[in-house]
């Protein structure tokens, strides 16, 4: 059995391990002299898998526009990542950008592995037995289409499940994964297993189609959960979502399994993964001029979506920047301050400090008596966040006094951001 371009696709992830170990024990931003890792995944790796994955037979494509191709392609996602990185989409870093990189070459090396042993083993077949070329394919089908009748159910039911996972447990719902799980969660997974679970035969829908109505139910079944669950005690909250989304996802996958186990073997729907680019082609041969236009335009408009969607979800539009600053009294309640004291008496406060600025904020907390600085601290909030901080102070002298608390936002400690008065009289 021939096997043309085997070894070099093996060298190829071989190397991408190679680099995906380096980086994660010597990250760029720790050893600067570390580049040599970064350099085959951002000139030439992933290009040369996607390229092999494409075109798998030597015949397919001369050397030169091999290399070419793969030098551009690895360039161009470089190039992307970065302008991805810039813009502080999903909010990952260069590091976690080349890693992406090393587990998408993988993948389209065991792909490309994968059509070249399927092109190998039709080659032979075809030299072997020339009269019984089509029997043959067709139980390769049959075989391939009982091995991956629900291989996408599995894998919409587990990517759910590290949904779950990557949103609710606390150290992992800080990385850039839970993001990308939770957009597949929201934008693709609950109209994938609705479309699977109401299309269980393969002559339904076109893959096309599914992909297409897969983005657009899932645009409309989320919505339409929130907004059941608007009218329920839980409100729209994160928890009562995950719970809803995540139900609703398994119940449809458990009813596709069901509805494809009924229909006739030649007739399921199946998605074939190892030869997934290979279909793409594949399908694109029978069609027209038109039709393919068509369907290019398609597939670019669904990219279009899913990503001005995504963004949207990701960089949503800020409202207006501003910080609360309050004073409550004692018990915690805008009542209760301390106006009528005795010299040396001590009254208490709590100043409170919320931040709605839409980044990290440094502030300057300065409290002053009648001109006098009695104290000055540096707080650091993150978007969102607030703080209470409970305040005592008193008095050694009688008369009328003005508590002042002027709150800065840094750098600039000149000009006062923010500012509370409290006028208290002491006898």
């Amino acid at each position: 059995m021939k096997n043309p371009f085997r070894k070099d696709i093996i060298l190829v992830i071989i190397l991408t391990i190679i680099s995906i170990i380096s980086i994660i024990i010597y990250p760029l931003i720790k050893y600067p002299l570390n580049i040599i890792s970064y350099i085959p995944l951002a000139l030439f790796l992933p290009g040369y898998a996607f390229m092999a994955a494409t075109y798998p037979l030597k015949d397919d494509l001369g050397l030169l526009k091999r290399i070419i191709g793969s030098i551009i392609l690895s360039v161009l996602l470089t190039l992307l990542l970065i302008l991805i990185i810039n813009i502080k989409i999903l909010g990952i870093n260069l590091t976690s950008a080349f890693l992406l990189i090393g587990i998408l070459t993988i993948l389209l090396s065991i792909d490309a592995l994968e059509g070249n042993w399927r092109n190998s083993k039709e080659e032979d077949i075809e030299k072997e037995e020339d009269i019984e070329k089509e029997e043959d394919i067709e139980k390769e089908e049959d075989i391939e289409k009982r091995s991956f009748v629900s291989k996408d159910l599995l894998l919409i039911f587990l990517t759910t499940l590290l949904a779950i996972i990557f949103i609710v447990t606390p150290k992992l719902n800080e990385t850039f994964i839970r993001t990308i799980l939770g957009l597949f969660l929201i934008l693709f997974i609950p109209g994938y297993s609705l479309i699977a679970a109401l299309f269980p035969k393969k002559g339904d829908l076109d893959g096309i189609e599914r992909a297409a109505l897969s983005f657009g139910l899932s645009l409309a079944v989320t919505p339409l959960i929130g907004l059941a669950l608007n009218y329920t005690s839980w409100g729209i909250k994160l928890t009562p979502i995950l719970i809803s989304l995540s139900a609703f996802t398994i119940i449809m996958v458990l009813i596709a399994y069901i509805r494809r186990r009924r229909v006739p073997e030649d007739e399921k729907f199946y998605v074939n993964f190892g030869g997934f680019i290979s279909s793409i082609k594949e399908s694109f041969k029978g069609e027209s001029k038109t039709s393919k236009i068509l369907s290019i335009i398609l597939i670019l408009s669904i990219i279009l979506a899913i990503g001005t969607t995504a963004y949207i979800i990701i960089k949503p539009k800020q409202g207006e920047t501003f910080t609360e600053f309050y004073i409550l009294g004692p018990g915690g309640q805008a009542s209760g301050y301390p106006t009528n004291l005795t010299v040396g008496q001590n009254a208490s406060v709590i100043i409170g400090i919320v931040n709605h600025e839409y980044q990290t904020v440094d502030y300057n907390l300065v409290v002053t008596s009648n001109g006098t600085v009695m104290s000055n601290q540096n707080i650091t909030l993150t978007d969102g966040n607030k703080t209470e901080i409970p305040y005592s102070f008193s008095s050694s002298t009688a008369g009328n006094k003005t508590i002042q608390f002027l709150l800065y936002k840094l750098p600039d400690n000149t000009n006062v951001y923010r500012s509370l008065h409290l006028f208290v009289n002491v006898v």
